[in-house]
């Protein structure tokens, strides 16, 4: 082998590397979702319970069927020891034709398990099903008490909506905590109850265990607090609460789940990220008509804000008809526009600005995703710049002065 040729397989091989650690959150309607159990023997199984659509599968032809190749790589990291454990699963999942891998209400679901011992885990879990460099990833911590220190043990939150399937997909509102990554949840107008799951085993029983339950607003206002006396009695149990869905305003929220027994002490964080809720059509009328005024014309902006409470979730509905070009199942139009607003919100948002009021935020939702991106940095000042250039002669200059991530729309040209 010559040297140009080694040469090119080296830098072949670093950019599949780069590309393969570049992983991202788990697509809308997929799930991974963990479950701790305990044996008689003591020792524990993690139990990864996966479901994702078939249509997210990457699915090749093969002997006059649909393939495709799934592979799960979960990597625990304990805290104290710093020693990883790798484990990989992985399935071959076929379809008969081309319309039951597109088919948007198939799914494959299966679970995974993991033998355990004591320790404080860090776990995070690749999944590969578009292809080898393009996975998704989750991420939890994962505390397993020693055997003889057992005296009870909480997981969760589990959230569970009720009411009719949601008319958009989520959107993300930049989360200035730091939360354990559970997988948020996202609410629109139409659901009309959620509550939150989390589940309690108890080993040595006690004269009683109190929950409770603490929901935050991004400005840190408590919008729910409640406690809760709970059997002291050995066995598993659940534990559910009912959140009020007219007190959420749009945005994330911190949610804390504590169980407390003579002294100890046991937490489990989650985060809600809330978009039309009740009060989207109610006092949160003005935000949800800022997030359309990247896509209304005046007309339909004087509309909206002159509908009545009780006429606004039907312009809402009505707004979207509109650009529903086939009137089949589904809006493209609406769908498009709330992924455009998730992506902001995720690459573009800081801890006091949300993606969709930043300047490149407004920009990629009016003009949609930039042809070329340029970037430019200044190690000596820390100031960096983004251009962004259209196919269509557009050009702008977005500008970090302070190096936090907070870009300003600094020039803008047509060439």
């Amino acid at each position: 082998m010559n040297r140009v040729a080694a040469v090119s397989i080296l830098v072949l091989l670093l950019a599949c590397t780069a590309l393969a650690v570049r992983p991202e959150p788990l697509p809308h309607g997929t799930r991974l979702d963990p479950h701790l159990d305990f044996r008689e023997d003591e020792s524990a199984l993690l139990t990864l319970k996966f479901s994702v659509p078939i249509s997210h599968l990457v699915f090749r032809r093969e002997d006059g069927l649909y393939r495709a190749n799934l592979r799960l790589a979960a990597t625990l990291r304990d805290r104290e020891t710093k020693v990883e454990r790798q484990v990989v699963f992985r399935e071959k999942i076929l379809r008969e034709s081309y319309e039951a891998v597109r088919n948007p209400d198939l799914r494959f679901e299966s679970e995974y398990e993991i033998e355990l011992s004591a320790g404080k885990f860090d776990v995070e879990v690749l999944i590969y099903g578009r292809g080898p460099y393009l996975p998704w990833r989750e991420t939890f911590p994962l505390n397993l008490p020693l055997p003889g220190s057992r005296g009870y043990f909480l997981q969760g939150p589990h959230f569970e909506p009720t009411g009719v399937k949601p008319i958009t997909p989520p959107f993300g509102f930049n989360d200035p905590w730091s939360i354990p990554p559970r997988r948020s949840l996202f609410l629109d107008g139409f659901a009309r109850h959620l509550k939150v799951h989390a589940e309690l085993k108890v080993w040595e029983p006690s004269d009683s265990l109190e929950a409770i339950l603490m929901l935050e607003q991004r400005d840190g206002r408590m919008v729910h607090y409640e406690r809760r006396m709970l059997s002291g009695h050995a066995g598993t149990r659940q534990i559910s609460f009912k959140l009020p869905l007219e007190d959420l305003s749009m945005g994330p929220h911190q949610l804390r789940l504590s169980v407390l027994r003579e002294g100890e002490s046991q937490e489990v964080n989650g985060r809600l990220e809330v978009g039309l809720g009740p009060p989207a059509f109610g006092r949160d009328w003005n935000q949800t008509l800022d997030l359309l005024s990247y896509l209304a014309d005046a007309d339909e902006l004087e509309l909206m804000e002159s509908a009545e409470e009780g006429r606004r979730r039907g312009v809402y509905l009505e707004f979207w008809e509109r650009r529903d070009s086939d009137r089949g199942e589904g809006n493209p139009a609406m769908e498009s526009f709330f992924q455009d607003l998730d992506y902001v919100g995720r690459n573009f948002g800081t801890s006091w600005v949300p993606g969709w009021r930043s300047d490149r935020g407004r920009v990629y939702l009016e003009y949609g995703a930039p042809s070329q991106v340029d970037q430019i940095n200044e190690d000596a000042s820390f100031r960096a710049r983004e251009i962004w250039s259209y196919a269509n002669g557009l050009v702008f200059v977005f500008e970090d002065r302070h190096g936090q991530g907070d870009y300003e729309l600094v020039e803008r040209w047509s060439q």
